[in-house]
C-alpha cells in the first residue's frame, strides 16, 4: 500500500488529500497475485477492473435529427390542469355553500341541544367565503402562470426563429 504520510491505506491514495503521485493504490495491490494481507489468501484475477468496452459509435446526424423531430413536448402539465380544476371547484363550491347557508333563514330552535342543520349552516357561513377567495386567488395565479409561460415561449421563438 501507499507509504505516504497522511494517506489512509484503506482507501485509494489517488483520491486522498496529500497524494503526491507514485506508489501503488489499493486497486493496483489487488492485481498483484502474490500480495497478501495478514491471514488472507492471495488474490487472483482482475478484481476491480472494468471489462474493456468497444468505443461507442457516434450517432449519425440523420438519427439525431429524427429523434429531435419525433420528440414533442407534453401538451399539458398535469399539475396545472389539477390546479385549474381545483380552483374552479373551490369557487363554484364555495359560492354554492354561501347560497345554501343563506337560502333558508327561517330556522330556529328551542330546547337544550343545537340541531345539526344549524351547525352545518354555520359551517357553510365559515367555509364558503374562504373557499370562494381561495378559488379566485388560484384562478388569478393560473392566469399569471399562463401569461409567463406564453411570454417565455414568445421570447424563445424570437431568439430561435428557425425552430
Amino acid at each position: 500500500m501507499s507509504e505516504q504520510p497522511g494517506v489512509d491505506p484503506r482507501f485509494p491514495a489517488v483520491f486522498q488529500r496529500g497524494y503526491a503521485g507514485g506508489g501503488e493504490t489499493r486497486v493496483e495491490a489487488r492485481h498483484d497475485p502474490g500480495a497478501t494481507s495478514e491471514g488472507q489468501a492471495p488474490v487472483h484475477g482482475t478484481i476491480g477492473t472494468p471489462p474493456a468496452a468497444a468505443p461507442a459509435a457516434a450517432p449519425s446526424e440523420a438519427a439525431v435529427e429524427r429523434e429531435l423531430i419525433e420528440y414533442e413536448e407534453p401538451r399539458r402539465n398535469p399539475f396545472i390542469t389539477a390546479a385549474s380544476i381545483m380552483s374552479a371547484a373551490l369557487t363554484v363550491g364555495g359560492a354554492w355553500l354561501v347560497y345554501w347557508a343563506n337560502s333558508s333563514m327561517n330556522y330556529g330552535w328551542s330546547g337544550d341541544s343545537v340541531p345539526v342543520e344549524v351547525l352545518i349552516r354555520q359551517f357553510g357561513y365559515m367555509v364558503g367565503p374562504s373557499a370562494v377567495t381561495a378559488g379566485l386567488v388560484g384562478i388569478v395565479g393560473l392566469l399569471f402562470w399562463h401569461a409567463a409561460a406564453w411570454r417565455r415561449r414568445a421570447i424563445a421563438a424570437q431568439r430561435h426563429p428557425d425552430s
